[in-house]
């Protein structure tokens, strides 16, 4: 049992291999197989879309979501934009309680990076901002 248990793990992990090559030449970016699912990406929202993208863009969603205090704060939750582009995630207790406030407003608002300071030399944005 033990040498047939063996085979097939020596087995899953050529698959994997093939699957890992198949997929980084199949694939316009890095990836790690089975991790990016089988579809492909929805495509990027853009607030201010590169010409190529610009007939075919949709407006970044931005999400308010009112959050509860409770006596040790706020719960471990996450609050993502409708069009799951922006994620922000909080740990227990990221935000303290503050007596006698009842809720915290979590806000994220896409902002394009055009309008912001500049970045370091060499460097160039490559997606939007968020506040």
């Amino acid at each position: 049992m033990t040498a047939r248990l063996g085979r097939a793990g020596v087995l899953l992990a050529l698959l994997y291999a093939l699957v890992a090559v198949a997929t980084s030449a199949l694939s316009s970016r890095p990836v790690r197989p089975l991790f990016d699912g089988f579809a492909p990406p929805v495509p990027y929202n853009w607030v201010n879309p590169p010409p190529e993208r610009s007939g075919d863009n949709t407006v970044p969603m931005l999400v308010e979501r009112e959050l509860p205090l409770g006596p040790e704060g706020t719960d471990a939750v996450n609050a993502t934009t409708e069009d799951a582009q922006a994620i922000v995630g909080l740990d227990m207790g990221s935000v303290p309680p503050r007596p006698p406030d009842i809720a915290v407003k979590v806000r994220i608002v896409p902002v394009d990076p055009s309008t912001l300071a500049p970045l370091p030399a060499g460097l160039r944005p490559v997606s939007n901002a968020y506040q």
